[in-house]
């Protein structure tokens, strides 16, 4: 279900809709480059075989994903609901709903946006009270 939630959409999209800064989208599991010379991003992906995630992201192997999830879990996609909570800033509601959105029209299952203050989405996580949870500092 998360690679399937994660190849559903345009990560550079993402950044260029929600950020308008020149921000490139992460594609593995490490940043490239932060400080000195090490480019972890490239680190990680020749020591794992590649990209976890293209930037482009590809819908059809995302709805291949998410077929084999939801017959592993024994549901339908009208029986999925995914909450994302994120605070209160723009920035992250904006970006909230823009994964809403994609995941909406690429699996027809409900995305709820759940904003609210910081304080309550770091209470939420440390009790692992959420399904999925966004916002705070990222390079």
């Amino acid at each position: 279900m998360r690679r399937a939630l994660s190849l559903a959409f345009d990560k550079q999209a993402l950044c260029d809709a929600t950020l308008g800064n020149g921000s490139v989208p992460l594609t593995n599991f490490a940043p490239g480059v932060m400080c000195g010379d090490i480019d972890f991003q490239a680190a990680s992906i020749e020591a794992n075989g590649g990209v976890y995630s293209p930037e482009k992201g590809d819908v059809e192997k995302a709805k291949e994903y998410f077929a084999t999830a939801l017959e592993e879990l024994g549901m339908t996609a009208d029986q999925i609901t995914i909450g994302i909570d994120c605070s209160d800033s723009s920035v992250n509601i904006q970006q909230a709903s823009f994964l809403q959105e994609a995941w909406q029209s690429a699996f027809g299952i409900k995305v709820e946006v759940n904003s609210m203050i910081s304080k309550q989405v770091a209470a939420n996580r440390a009790e692992g009270n959420y399904d999925l949870s966004m916002g705070g500092w990222g390079p």
